[in-house]
């Protein structure tokens, strides 16, 4: 329902005929719709067959897209030089290397096995480096990843936060002592 009602505000009377009326949306999202539904149960048996489940293929799958999208943040907050074609670069080199070691080569890196998740990691190291080099050689003059940052909008102020660090350094403490904690649990249980 959700995706029917994106596509016919957002796709159809958006971009492909923006003087629609809302009948002719509500019937387009209707439309997609039933696309999708036909092509969910068309694609269903084959969902059934993936050989780890359902599970790490929808993991697999949000991978595509997720790793290049959080490659272009964390590089877009740590620095202000990558470019933005740097970005829409990123998001199709990192959806490609993904496609064809993981899902067609079977988790294969260059004839050597290597687990999915260890996949995205590289994928991961390769999007920031292939940004941080973009940045170094093609600096971003007030279009890169983070010139929408300081001094965006005037009701927000500039000033650092001033428990910066010490919220940070507070966080990563209890991420490590939550991750002790669950490792003593689960070590304790076997």
């Amino acid at each position: 329902h959700s995706a029917s009602t994106l596509f016919g505000l957002d796709l159809y009377q958006g971009m492909f005929r923006p003087g629609a009326g809302d009948r002719a949306a509500v019937k387009a999202g209707r439309v997609f719709g039933l696309v999708l539904a036909l092509g969910s149960m068309a694609s269903a048996p084959y969902i059934a067959q993936a050989p780890d489940g359902l599970f790490l293929l929808m993991k697999k799958l949000a991978a595509i897209f997720n790793i290049p999208l959080l490659a272009i943040v964390v590089m877009g907050m740590a620095s202000a030089r990558p470019p933005a074609w740097a970005a829409k670069a990123c998001i199709a080199l990192g959806a490609t290397f993904y496609i064809v070691f993981s899902l067609i080569g079977g988790d294969r890196l260059f004839g050597w096995p290597v687990h999915w998740l260890h996949l995205a990691g590289i994928n991961f190291a390769v999007l920031c480096a292939f940004l941080a080099l973009a940045g170094r050689l093609s600096p971003a003059r007030g279009n890169g990843l983070a010139a929408a940052g300081a001094g965006a909008h005037p009701d927000v102020a500039d000033a650092p936060w001033r428990w910066n660090v010490p919220a940070g350094i507070a966080v990563i403490v209890l991420v490590v002592a939550l991750y002790a904690a669950l490792h003593g649990l689960a070590t304790a249980r076997r």
